[in-house]
């Protein structure tokens, strides 16, 4: 069972190595241990997921930057702990390994990983130095990955005597090709930042004299966003790494009418009167309303938005209207051919033969309200 920290607004991080501030919409999580370069033990581990459950809770909190203090990002787990078991000695039960098993599945460090794969705000991996282990892990679960020049990324488990750890064995085979996943896992070498850059592990690798300006950037633009609707391709894009077509494109639709709240509505009307939205990213569900018909904007040919009954308001949004009738066959033969196609309203646009032996003309597709039209030709 997943046992995450509770979040608590009252509970201060910085005694368990976890810096959490915010500025401009941002949440910024800074991993501050430099004295053992920013490894991770038990209760940083619990002030990060109490960190990231913040930022989902709090609706001022738009985008998330996850990154560490003095010259590394994260070393990984912190080894220095005498007994890595968590249950209490009283309730173990079965054997070294059977304990071992079940207390990696109550409080594992996968918890991080799937915390902010799962996050509805984006965050963004400010790799600041060497990522080493669940480093690598903590960095590839955020939805984007700025790494300085002095960065590399190092799955260091096998020499340690381990497996891959932290959701490393879902994530690598993902990101890059499955025999670049086994060169990193395999031999555990280093990997630099401009590789991983060339392999797809990481989005930017910026010199470090403009690492802090790049993130900030970045930062803010994701907190400018539409965050719901940002939320929605988040999910959108995750999920469909494990999903079939048919659950991608359900997924779509579903989405499309649920609608992205508030900034949603906005964004369409700025798009319409040709402005800047002014998005403020609440966590609201409320559908967007419809928008009413609007004139022209001054000075330009765009047509206005219309209504149309025939299809569904997340279609209207993008002022999309596709005819309100339907083509139907006018001819009477072929009956057994074409009732498949009646019944979807739709006919085949290339001619057929009558029982007659005479060919239908194009002008004998003509637009009806849904059914049948009479022929000329029928028989009485």
């Amino acid at each position: 069972m997943n046992e995450t920290p509770t979040s608590s607004p009252g509970r201060d991080l910085r005694d368990a190595g976890l810096r959490v501030d915010a500025d401009r919409g941002v949440a910024w999580l800074r991993l501050d241990r430099p004295h053992v370069r920013n490894a991770i033990d038990h209760a940083t581990r619990d002030a990060l997921l109490d960190g990231i459950a913040r930022v989902r809770a709090e609706p001022n909190i738009r985008s998330a930057v996850i990154t560490g203090t003095g010259s590394a990002f994260c070393s990984g787990a912190d080894l220095s702990t005498g007994d890595f078991i968590e249950i209490p000695p009283g309730q173990r039960r079965g054997g070294p390994g059977v304990v071992a098993r079940e207390d990696g599945l109550r409080f594992g460090w996968w918890r991080i990983f799937q915390a902010i794969w799962e996050n509805d705000k984006p965050f963004l991996a400010a790799v600041n130095g060497p990522a080493v282990g669940f480093g690598c892990q903590l960095a590839f679960a955020c939805d984007l990955v700025i790494a300085s020049e002095d960065a590399r990324f190092t799955e260091i488990f096998v020499r340690r005597g381990l497996p891959l750890e932290g959701g490393g064995a879902y994530v690598l085979p993902r990101f890059v090709s499955l025999p670049r996943a086994k060169e990193l896992a395999l031999f555990g070498d280093p990997l630099p930042a401009t590789q991983a850059e060339q392999w797809g592990l990481v989005n930017r690798v910026v010199p470090a004299a403009d690492f802090d300006e790049t993130v900030r950037v970045w930062a803010e633009r994701l907190a400018s966003g539409p965050t719901v609707t940002m939320g929605h391709i988040k999910q959108q894009l995750n999920t469909s790494l494990d999903s079939q077509l048919a659950t991608t494109l359900r997924e779509e639709v579903t989405l499309l009418g649920i609608g992205g709240g508030e900034d949603q509505a906005e964004a369409m009307r700025a798009w319409q009167e040709r402005r800047d939205p002014r998005l403020r990213g609440p966590l609201s569900s409320a559908r967007p309303r419809d928008p009413q018909p609007r004139g022209p904007v001054a000075g330009s040919s765009r047509k206005p938005v219309t209504r149309s009954p025939t299809i569904s308001g997340s279609w209207r949004w993008i002022g999309w209207s596709p005819p309100a009738t339907t083509w139907t066959r006018t001819s009477g033969a072929a009956a057994s051919r074409s009732r498949a196609w009646r019944r979807l309203n739709f006919t085949s646009p290339s001619p057929w033969t009558t029982s007659t032996g005479q060919q239908t003309e194009a002008s004998s597709f003509a637009p009806s309200s849904g059914r049948r039209a009479q022929s000329s030709d029928r028989r009485r």
